[in-house]
């Protein structure tokens, strides 16, 4: 949810009738990069554990 709203605002710094600062732009810019290195270790984990639980199930269906 944050991550398009930095991209908006991001690019509507390069607007011609912008309002939008120089430094408020390196804000949103580093918050995007911020938001997408998060997100890939949140989505690294996440798949790491459904993974798991998946091997789980496979050997407990395949024990039976």
């Amino acid at each position: 949810v944050l991550q398009p709203y930095a991209v908006g605002r991001l690019i509507n710094y390069f607007e011609q009738s912008s309002t939008v600062t120089r430094e408020l732009a390196w804000v949103y810019a580093s918050s995007v990069v911020i938001l997408a290195i998060s997100i890939s270790f949140l989505e690294h984990h996440i798949n790491m554990s459904q993974f798991e639980l998946g091997m789980r199930l496979r050997i407990a269906s395949s024990s039976l």
